[in-house]
């Protein structure tokens, strides 16, 4: 946990509207800045680090009344997030640029799970919405969150998707934390305000500009253990966060589409170039070693309702084995009575076929 001081040093500075980089190199110098704040005094080794219009605003940072801010963020549901504090995740902190501040509305737990973003065009075809809405809700028993930016397009369908499901998502946002963006997302922002969590490391009143979704994208990219491109063409912000995410090492995961739709080309493009081709949602959260929630597994489908054999197939799945084969070699029952079980466990709505002898929870 940072100093009280300079955590309050550093918002200030984040409220002035100081450019991101500015701001790193302020909470480097985390000494100078608490100093300057108290005596207006800043070295002039620092001094040379920063713009003209960092100075201006850093002058003005020192006039911020921190009570009048405290208390319009009480007022809004407004949290403050700085580098260094317990619920800052490490992964995003550890990236070349992280946010320095952030702001956010809602859940702050919520970022502790894994986190799956979920990318793509904003103009997408019916098949994009539809395989999206389906990724979601074959992923809605998992302990993760998603992540994505509230744009329109597949943005939206996975935020909606998302709370239709019950899964925990995040917005990241290109303006303030307090605004929303696009005007017809209203409902949307105030729904994951409500039941998830909505960030961005932009202070309350800053407009949505174009520079600033490019920003957004690495912290979406930043949150995420792995990032899905649900459609994009070959030249979109989809791709630029996808090219973010594999350089901080995440696993890149695209959903391939017909070689003539210009919706398909970006994603087809990634797969050709070494990103994992996206087969299904238990597939995906295979690769990624994520569990099933058991309590909402449970809740859904009680177990009482089983006879033993069949809830031994069931756990065994739940457990990641979706293949007959995988079955059998781990359960004590010859395949025809495996088999068996899994058609009355599909028939009682329990599992899904996906064909060719695999299986996934429904």
């Amino acid at each position: 946990m940072l100093r009280k001081d300079l955590r309050e040093a550093l918002i200030r500075a984040s409220l002035k509207g100081i450019a991101k980089d500015q701001l790193l190199v302020l909470y480097a110098r985390g000494e100078d800045l608490v100093a300057y704040m108290a005596s207006g005094d800043l070295p002039l080794d620092l001094e040379r680090l920063l713009t003209k219009g960092s100075l201006k605003k850093l002058k003005e940072a020192r006039k911020v009344d921190m009570a009048q801010v405290e208390d319009y963020f009480f007022a809004r549901g407004i949290h403050s997030l700085v580098v260094e504090d317990d619920f800052y995740p490490d992964h995003l902190a550890k990236i070349e640029d992280p946010p320095v501040v952030l702001y956010y509305m809602g859940d702050i737990h919520i970022l502790e799970k894994p986190g799956l973003g979920i990318v793509g065009a904003r103009k997408h075809t019916d098949y994009g919405q539809r395989t999206c809405r389906k990724i979601i809700e074959d992923l809605a028993g998992y302990e993760i969150m998603t992540i994505s930016g509230m744009a329109l397009g597949i943005d939206g369908v996975c935020h909606q998707a998302s709370l239709d499901q019950g899964l925990e998502t995040v917005a990241v946002l290109g303006n303030g934390i307090d605004s929303y963006y696009p005007k017809k997302h209203r409902a949307l922002w105030e729904a994951i305000r409500a039941q998830g969590l909505v960030l961005s490391e932009y202070p309350p009143g800053t407009q949505a500009l174009p520079f600033h979704f490019p920003q957004r994208n690495r912290i979406i990219a930043g949150l995420a253990q792995a990032l899905l491109v649900v459609e994009a063409q070959e030249k979109s912000g989809s791709l630029i966060t996808a090219r973010l995410a594999a350089g901080m090492g995440r696993e890149i995961f695209a959903l391939p589409g017909n070689i003539d739709s210009l919706y398909s080309a970006g994603c087809n493009a990634l797969i050709r170039d070494g990103a994992n081709i996206f087969l299904n949602s238990q597939d995906l959260a295979h690769q990624m070693g994520w569990e099933r929630d058991l309590k909402k597994e449970e809740a859904l489908h009680p177990l009482e309702d089983l006879s033993e054999e069949e809830r031994e197939v069931y756990q065994a799945i739940l457990e990641g084995l979706s293949h007959v084969d995988q079955l059998a070699a781990k359960l004590p029952y010859e395949t025809p009575k495996i088999l068996a079980n899994l058609t009355i466990l599909e028939m009682k709505g329990y599992i899904t076929s996906l064909g060719a002898g695999l299986y996934q929870p429904s």
